[in-house]
Formats: structure tokens, C-alpha cells, sequence
């Protein structure tokens, strides 16, 4: 009798090892080229596999309109439109320039986007033209200072992931190592619960790799007053590829 329960529980030990090697052995043949980055378990990717997905996908995977990959942000709010030109014609400003175009160029429910082109008058290197366009957040809507968002504008789970989904890209649109995926929106009677993944790296140089790091950014915000509390939290860090030379 003894000898039989050993038997099996060597035999259960077998099948518990075999299927594990099964589950490793499928992690690892999963196509990076094949994921639906909106719905893969991001635990479930090996750290090859998690730093090659981080270099393969877009910095914008559809998550913004196409045209907000091409704003600045200027990491300030407007109290109006008049705020905003006003606030852009500052951008550069010295004796030697002069302001071409000043322009709104598209508004939404929470912001102002300007088209700001000026000409700066330089003696040795001559004329220089710099052409931007500005995303302003409308201080009414968003209020940064007092974490506060207006959920009378902003008043569907919809408009706040379209809304936060447009904020989390656009602060981040100069860093060239920011990748943000899988963003969601759950809601109960009391607060929406907004949250994102997203991959932030240390590069590396002169034969360093570069240091991957996926985070979780979870956005809670009160129905009755606005007010919403950030918490993030650090998922994973994995190793990239080397860089021979200096980073570009």
C-alpha cells in the first residue's frame, strides 16, 4: 500500500513538471509580431519577450488621435483662449523675434490646440523659423494644481479615458523611451477607476543595456467633487539591448 501512494504521487510529481514545462515552453514561442497588445497578460511574457515588445510597438498603439503625436505641450493650463495665444507668444520670445502666426487650430470639451510659427533674427546664422503646435488643458476642466477634474464636462467613463488617455500621452510625448498600453476605465456608484500600463527605460551606452521598467498608473476620481488621486506602481524590470556607442 505504501509503495503504491509513492507511486502515484512520483507520477503526479511527473505530470505536474511536464505540464509546467508545457505552459514555460508556449510562454516562450509566443509572437511578439502576433500579440494583441490590448488584451495579452503582460505576467505571462518572459523578460525577452517584455523588453522585444517594448521596442516592436508604436509609441502611439492607437490610443490617441494621430494628430496629438505631433502637439507639444508646454506642461500648462489655459483659463481661456485668449490665455493660450498669450501663453504661446511667450514661447522663444526675445528682441530678435517676430511672431508669423498665432493661431487656434482645433478646440475640444478640454483643450485648446495653437499653431505658433516665428521667425528668430539670428546675425550669424541668419533667419531661423520654428513651427509648433501647442496642446493647452483648459484650467476649467482640468485643474492640476488642486487635482481636480470638472465631471460636469467630463461626465461619462468614455470621455474621462479619451480625456486621461489624451493627458497621459501628451506629458509624456518628448520622452522618446515612454510607451503606454492597455489603458481602461472601470466605474461604480462612488468614483471611476481609470488605469494604464507603461514602459519607461534607463538607456544604456558604451556597451550598457538599456534598463526596461513597466509600470501600472492607476487614476481614481470622485463623482460627487472631482477630485483624483494617482498611485503607481512598478511591475517588472527587465534588460534591453546594449548600446555599443553614445545614445543619439
Amino acid at each position: 500500500m505504501k509503495r503504491k501512494l509513492i507511486i502515484y504521487m512520483v507520477l503526479i510529481i511527473c505530470v505536474i513538471i511536464i505540464i509546467a514545462f508545457l505552459i514555460i515552453k508556449r510562454t516562450e514561442e509566443i509572437d511578439i509580431n502576433e500579440m494583441d497588445i490590448y488584451k495579452i497578460n503582460l505576467n505571462i511574457l518572459s523578460n525577452s519577450q517584455l523588453a522585444n515588445l517594448f521596442y516592436d510597438m508604436p509609441k502611439n498603439s492607437g490610443i490617441v488621435d494621430s494628430k496629438i503625436e505631433s502637439y507639444k505641450y508646454p506642461y500648462k493650463s489655459a483659463s481661456s483662449l485668449k490665455d493660450a495665444l498669450e501663453k504661446v507668444a511667450d514661447i522663444g520670445k526675445s528682441d530678435n523675434t517676430e511672431i508669423i502666426k498665432n493661431e487656434l487650430v482645433e478646440e475640444t470639451d478640454y483643450y485648446y490646440a495653437i499653431y505658433y510659427e516665428y521667425v528668430s533674427h539670428r546675425q550669424m546664422s541668419g533667419d531661423l523659423v520654428f513651427k509648433d503646435t501647442y496642446l493647452f488643458f483648459k484650467k476649467s476642466v482640468l485643474d492640476i494644481d488642486n487635482k481636480v477634474i470638472d465631471i460636469n464636462i467630463i461626465n461619462n467613463k468614455d470621455k474621462i479615458k479619451e480625456f486621461l488617455n489624451t493627458y497621459e500621452y501628451i506629458s509624456q510625448v518628448e520622452n522618446r523611451s515612454y510607451k503606454m498600453l492597455q489603458p481602461d476605465i472601470k466605474e461604480n456608484k462612488n468614483q471611476y477607476e481609470y488605469s494604464c500600463y507603461y514602459f519607461d527605460v534607463v538607456l544604456g551606452d558604451y556597451g550598457l543595456k538599456d534598463n526596461i521598467i513597466l509600470y501600472k498608473k492607476t487614476i481614481t476620481i470622485d463623482k460627487t467633487t472631482g477630485k483624483y488621486e494617482i498611485r503607481e506602481k512598478k511591475i517588472r524590470e527587465v534588460e534591453g539591448k546594449i548600446n555599443e556607442g553614445p545614445i543619439v
